[in-house]
């Protein structure tokens, strides 16, 4: 077993969440991935989540628990579950952005199966357009 593990998923918010929500959301997030050792992202549109966690398997897992036990979203679907050789949002507890519609078509489209290779996540498809959106939103590109 890989000593990191990855998780996408997409959701809908019970309905669209004031700032104040989002912000607690963040807090309560960066706190226990902070604890676990988990890093990601969450990219919010229009009621719609992506999110994208990397960590220790169990602590993603933890981590995704919450998430599914959270009463702010429903229609969780998992794009990608798989080992990773690297993180790819280090230091980012819970980085945060709101995209685009067409970038979030765009991402809850795209092949998050196909970018695992040999049982690992590797960085295209999916990832790696994500990836692309961070680098950029983020002035790295």
């Amino acid at each position: 077993m890989s000593a990191l593990c990855s998780l996408a998923y997409v959701s809908s918010a019970i309905r669209r969440l004031s700032d104040a929500e989002l912000e607690g959301l963040l807090c309560g997030a960066r706190r226990f991935n902070a604890g676990a050792c988990v890093s990601g992202a969450l990219l919010y549109h229009d009621g719609c989540f992506l999110q994208y966690l990397e960590g220790p398997p169990v602590a993603v897992a933890a981590a995704y628990d919450r998430v599914r036990a959270s009463p702010l979203h429903h229609g969780i679907f998992e794009l990608l579950h798989a080992d990773v050789a690297q993180r790819h949002f280090q230091g980012w507890h819970m980085g945060f952005s709101e995209p685009s519609a067409s970038l979030m078509l765009a991402l809850s489209q795209a092949d998050w199966v196909g970018t695992q290779r040999h049982g690992r996540a590797a960085s295209n498809g999916g990832v790696q357009l994500l990836l692309d959106f961070w680098q950029r939103s983020r002035g790295g590109g």
